[in-house]
């Protein structure tokens, strides 16, 4: 994590640099970092004394507000497409444009409940990101396609609008098991949870 923090601490003193900016700082985050980026903020406080006020959502519904001129400073966004149409619309920096971390999808079990596998009829929910909206999701979907066939066709879905709405879902028992990403894993207390690595090449990089 020490990496990203480097990064995204180092474009928010440039992008102050270049607006000459002396007040606080609009950040637009997606939801999987908003948890990394309020500590990163603290450093940030204790080092500037400025604050970061940060927007978390899905990274389709920010890309969107931005779209409509939304008074952001900063887009941290988990799909590199998302920037990239930013900048081609002329509404971002191409120069300040990082890759901060590439995404890991994993399959969260909570303690709660007894279920040794995705396969078991044991496990009547499933959460997942909306795929129009979240990377997370529409990467989600491609594993799901690619097994509910076989194994899990007869699941009930329920789509969130962004991986922490779906880390909320998971831990509130209001499903049985959920996709998170690898970064959600420090925000989960209770250690003997379950966790299943999803294959990588499984999906396409999140980055």
């Amino acid at each position: 994590m020490f990496d990203y923090c480097k990064t995204i601490l180092f474009i928010i003193f440039m992008m102050l640099t270049i607006n000459n900016c002396n007040s606080n700082i609009n950040i637009a985050s997606a939801s999987n970092f908003a948890y990394t980026l309020n500590k990163i903020n603290k450093i940030f406080i204790n080092k500037t004394g400025m604050y970061c006020h940060i927007n978390q959502g899905s990274t389709g519904y920010l890309c969107a507000q931005i779209k409509e001129k939304a008074p952001y400073d900063i887009f941290v966004s988990a799909d590199s497409k998302k920037t990239e149409y930013i900048i081609k619309k002329k509404l971002g920096y191409k120069n300040y444009n990082e890759i901060y971390s590439y995404g890991k999808i994993i399959l969260w079990k909570p303690i709660h409940n007894k279920i040794q596998n995705l396969y078991t009829k044991k496990i009547k929910k499933i959460s997942i990101s909306n795929k129009f909206l979240s990377p997370y999701g529409y990467s989600t979907n491609k594993i799901i396609d690619l097994y509910k066939k076989k194994y899990i066709s007869k699941k009930t879905y329920i789509n969130t609008k962004n991986i922490n709405d779906n880390f909320v879902f998971i831990s509130t028992f209001n499903s049985d098991v959920g996709f998170i990403t690898l970064s959600q894993i420090t925000q989960i207390k209770n250690k003997k949870n379950i966790i299943w690595n999803i294959n990588k090449n499984l999906y396409n990089n999140i980055e």
